[in-house]
């Protein structure tokens, strides 16, 4: 029983000893399974940690057996059929040649610990390819390495790298060009001995500098905005003009780029450049040659146009652009340029261009252009098509241009000066002619009036005889008038000059004027306040600015107008004698009366003739007209200028040399002494080379009661006053007598008395005697024809003056 009990207990015992035992053993297979797996995990986050970092675990026991991560056969080219070795010399079957010694000497007896890190190579399908390993040995009791435990890894790119660089290192620096990058700051991280070169410094100095170091303060901004352009299009070139470490400049010719650089988003920029130093001076000489060209293209006003018709690139220099009235240079058309050009020589000019286009070699011809501001210049063009062989059918097309204007003025004015000494010329010899004519006809009227004076004393003026004298003695009146209006013509009139004021007598024409202008002109005044003192007849230069405004307004006519007088004073430097229709006297001032209509203008044919004789526009009247008015000025001393342009209107100004104001006349009289004498007791010496003439001065002479005596030729009226020279108490002497004239016999008889008066007579006017006449108050002038009454009254005051005697009634 007790047995039996025990037996019990043990199997119960046995069981729980079973069942714990059981319980251990699933225990332990479950801490087994549980630590295979967490090493079966480490094993394999140390493969992916092995592969992330590319790197290869090995251990090795020398002789024994070689453990290593799967990718360790690849590193050493070793296929997985084929037990990795585990002796030296078979395992350094794999490695390069020249690095088996020294790896043998490494692992025969290396040091404990850590084992530095070498690099090896290794054959692999022909190729080599290098690895970095690192070892930690381990040693047994013995003291012999027990294990060697370390990691691998293929560094072949770095080594391929690592040439690569030092093969582009050898390239930039044996490069002539000069390379270097910039980071995004400007600042420089490569640089080949070229740029250092360039720049003046040392390669460390180098990789100290920044953008801003190499360039001048004036291109800082430029190089910021070359850089920005660079970010934007990937790639650009352009010229540096680099600032060296000693301050002097370098030119280079740069290619630029950019690029990102591994692990960074901002971009590098990389740079390529060529000394351009040589370059760029052979280019600033041949700018210095092109501004020197045009400089003095400019200043011959020249200008020179290149256009290659090819590409239809233009270039000009020079005053190309100013001859055309251009304010910027540009090139335009050759239609744009054929616009400017006078419509008359358009065709002309398109013709001969193209022409020359069309196979012709070089042409030259002038034309007109209008200005934009309304006026003309004249170009001469030379013009040229340069070809490079015979196949070329565009060519160069070459152009100078030269300013002409001046050429053509000159031309213009010395055609116009030509003219106007034809007019003169012409004028000259009509005025010749008509003075002669005067002359004569005065002669014979001086015969012809005083035979009818006597006729009309000797009959009854009521009668019809006396009524027939009388309308004879009107007609020749009319005519004295004609020969008056001749010597006008001639300017020998024989009005008085005397100072007079333009502005004033404008005044006094105002009414009369404004009365001729008639109710469809409007007639404006435009007259200085000042006093505009002239020397001339007040008479006559009435005449002439009446007939200036009435030959206005007769151009106007009944279309209506405007006619502008105007009156001021000018200098010499405003008056341009070229223009004058004659010459005019000099002086420091003048005064200008002008008149301006707007009326339909003048052709240049009736613009030249307007000064001639009986010449006339208008469809009624016929005579001197204008003529006369050029006596009258030329007489003065002034001149006249004609402007006129169809459409447009008429200007004719008037110039005459202004003098100063007159000083106030003296009231002094002169003392007259009271003598009584008789006209029987004065002989009287006439000389005249006019036998009709003569005779009726005599006859009229002896009707006032006066002894004469008569004398055909000078020379003998001066012999007979030399024999006599205390008979004769006055001379009546003609002015123009062929043989002698009557200045030259006057002085003669002077020369015997030199108090004898003499009274001068000339179908002329007086300012052929004027010099003579204002030497003493002994001599006096009258023109022919004159009447018994003027003779009378001649005589009476000439010797009233010489003797201070007083005739009898």
């Amino acid at each position: 029983m007790a047995a039996s009990k025990l037996i019990n207990q043990l199997r119960s015992q046995v069981e729980q000893l079973t069942t714990a035992l059981a319980d251990r053993e699933r225990a332990f297979a479950e801490e087994r399974k549980r630590l295979i797996d967490d090493l079966t995990a480490d094993n394999e986050q140390l493969r992916l940690l092995l592969h992330v970092a590319d790197v290869e675990f090995f251990s090795w026991r020398p002789g024994v057996e070689f453990h290593a991560s799967p990718g360790y056969r690849r590193l050493l080219g070793i296929p997985q059929t084929i037990e990795v070795p585990v002796k030296i010399d078979d395992w350094l079957k794999s490695v390069h040649v020249d690095d088996r010694q020294w790896l043998r000497e490494r692992w025969t007896n290396p040091e404990d610990g850590v084992l530095p890190t070498v690099d090896f190579r290794v054959h692999i399908d022909g190729q080599i390819r290098w690895l970095r390993s690192a070892s930690v040995v381990q040693r047994g009791p013995n003291g012999k390495v027990a294990r060697v435990i370390g990691v691998s890894r293929d560094v072949t790119a770095e080594y391929e790298s690592q040439r690569a660089a030092a093969r582009l290192e050898s390239f930039l620096n044996t490069s002539t060009a000069c390379i270097w990058m910039l980071d995004p700051r400007g600042q420089v991280v490569m640089a080949n001995e070229a740029f250092s070169h360039a720049v003046g410094a040392s390669p460390s100095e180098t990789l100290s500098l920044n953008i801003i170091d190499l360039c001048f303060p004036e291109g800082i901004e430029y190089r910021a905005q070359f850089a920005r352009q660079l970010l934007a299009k990937g790639a650009l070139n352009t010229t540096w003009r680099m600032r060296r470490r000693s301050g002097e400049e370098c030119w280079l010719n740069v290619d630029a780029s950019t690029f990102t650089a591994p692990g960074e988003r901002q971009r590098h920029f990389v740079f390529v450049g060529t000394n351009a130093s040589g370059v760029q001076h052979e280019r600033q000489s041949l700018i210095d040659r092109h501004q020197w060209l045009d400089r003095i293209l400019r200043d011959a006003h020249v200008g020179a146009l290149r256009v290659d018709r090819s590409s239809m690139r233009s270039e000009m220099v020079g005053a190309y652009s100013e001859l055309y009235g251009q304010a910027h240079p540009h090139i335009v058309s050759t239609e744009e340029l054929l616009a400017l050009v006078a419509p008359n020589y358009r065709d002309l000019l398109r013709d001969r261009i193209f022409a020359l286009l069309r196979g012709g070699e070089h042409d030259t011809i002038d034309y007109p252009i209008l200005l934009p501001d309304g006026s003309e210049r004249w170009l001469r063009a030379h013009m040229r098509l340069e070809r490079q062989n015979a196949a070329d059918t565009n060519g160069t097309f070459l152009a100078v241009l030269q300013d002409k204007t001046d050429d053509y003025r000159q031309l213009a004015e010395r055609d116009s000066l030509q003219r106007q000494v034809y007019q003169a010329q012409k004028a000259e010899s009509l005025g010749v002619m008509a003075s002669g004519i005067a002359h004569d006809l005065n002669n014979m009227l001086m015969a012809a009036l005083g035979q009818l004076n006597l006729a009309l004393s000797a009959v009854n003026h009521e009668s019809p005889l006396g009524q027939y004298l009388h309308t004879v003695e009107s007609v020749m009146a009319r005519m004295e008038g004609l020969t008056e209006r001749m010597l006008a013509y001639a300017g020998k009139s024989s009005g008085r000059r005397s100072p007079l004021n333009v502005a004033r007598l404008l005044d006094d024409m105002e009414p009369l004027l404004k009365a001729s202008a008639g109710r469809f002109v409007r007639l404006r005044y435009q007259v200085d306040e000042q006093a505009l003192w002239v020397l001339g007849d007040e008479t006559q230069l009435e005449q002439v600015i009446l007939n200036f405004v009435q030959n206005a307004v007769d151009a106007i006519g009944e279309r209506g107008g405007t006619v502008l007088l105007r009156a001021q004073a000018v200098t010499s430097q405003d008056v341009r004698p070229i223009t004058l229709q004659w010459p005019i006297a000099d002086a420091e001032r003048y005064v200008e009366v002008s008149v301006r209509d707007d009326g339909p203008g003048m052709d240049e044919a009736t613009a030249r003739r307007i000064f001639e004789p009986f010449f006339t526009t208008k469809s009624t009247g016929r005579g001197l007209g204008l003529s006369v008015v050029q006596g009258i000025i030329r007489e003065s001393g002034g001149s006249i200028r004609l402007t006129t342009k169809e459409g447009i209107g008429t200007e004719i100004k008037l110039l005459l040399p202004l003098i100063d104001a007159p000083a106030p006349s003296s009231s002094v009289e002169r003392e007259q002494v009271s003598i009584q004498i008789s006209p029987e007791s004065i002989e009287v010496l006439a000389v005249d080379d006019d036998e009709d003439v003569l005779a009726i001065t005599v006859v009229m002479l002896e009707q006032c009661g006066y002894n004469v005596s008569a004398y055909l030729v000078g020379d003998d009226a001066v012999a007979a006053f030399a024999n006599e020279p205390d008979r004769f108490h006055i001379a009546v002497v003609d002015m123009t007598m062929p043989d002698k004239d009557g200045s030259v016999v006057a002085a003669e008889l002077r020369k015997v008395r030199a108090s004898l008066p003499v009274l001068f007579v000339s179908g002329y006017s007086k300012q052929h005697a004027a010099d003579l006449c204002a030497e003493d108050d002994v001599t006096m002038f009258m023109r022919k024809p004159f009447r018994i009454e003027q003779l009378s009254a001649a005589l009476h005051e000439l010797l009233s003056r010489s003797a201070g005697a007083k005739l009898q009634p």
